[in-house]
């Protein structure tokens, strides 16, 4: 059987997994920067070659799943925040 976890104990998971997402979200625009940059270099040397469609590809990946992080931060923070509200109303309802 799953152990309970305290409001407290979520709110450091929920805490946690945030600051890995931004470190993630920095990551991936570091990334999307250097990978801009070297696609902008190759376009130079061969505007028509094989690995300009590449560059840009991966670069759509990128930041395809950069949207993905961004989305998962917000649905985080937002969780967070129901979670302070829900921690508020307990706090109300046990001193009543």
């Amino acid at each position: 059987m799953d152990q309970q976890k305290s409001f407290q104990e979520i709110e450091e998971e929920l805490k946690e997994n945030l600051k890995k997402i931004k470190l993630d979200i920095l990551d991936m625009k570091r990334n999307i920067e250097i990978g801009k940059q070297m696609l902008a270099a190759e376009e130079v040397k061969s505007p028509e070659s094989e690995i300009i469609f590449k560059y840009k590809n991966d670069l759509a990946e990128l930041e395809t799943g950069l949207g993905v992080f961004k989305q998962l931060e917000t649905q985080m923070q937002q969780t967070l925040e129901n979670l302070y509200d829900t921690m508020q109303k307990a706090d109300e309802y046990i001193k009543n």
